[in-house]
């Protein structure tokens, strides 16, 4: 597994989510503190779509199932949370 800095995950995370948000919410801007799931635009099966999208993008940094989706709300916490695995915490 490779090690990414935060800015590099959080690119990441931002070339697959942005463009889905701005098909829906054309006016909103997606950065670290949007709100992933109270802006409604994904559902939790599109939500795994880009995860695992973004899991790609990373040469497979982590596995779904090491996220606990209770701990982020927004994409600040989602790259904590994916910070964490690749440390080990």
């Amino acid at each position: 597994m490779s090690s990414w800095s935060r800015e590099e995950i959080l690119q990441a995370v931002l070339e697959v989510l942005g463009p889905r948000v701005r098909e829906s919410l054309p006016e909103v801007e997606v950065d670290g503190s949007f709100r992933i799931f109270e802006a409604g635009v994904l559902d939790s099966m599109a939500f795994i779509d880009v995860l695992s999208l973004v899991d790609a993008k990373l040469n497979n940094a982590f596995l779904l199932e090491e996220l606990d989706f209770d701990e982020f709300d927004t994409v600040d916490e989602l790259i904590e949370q994916l910070q964490a695995i690749q440390q080990g915490d």
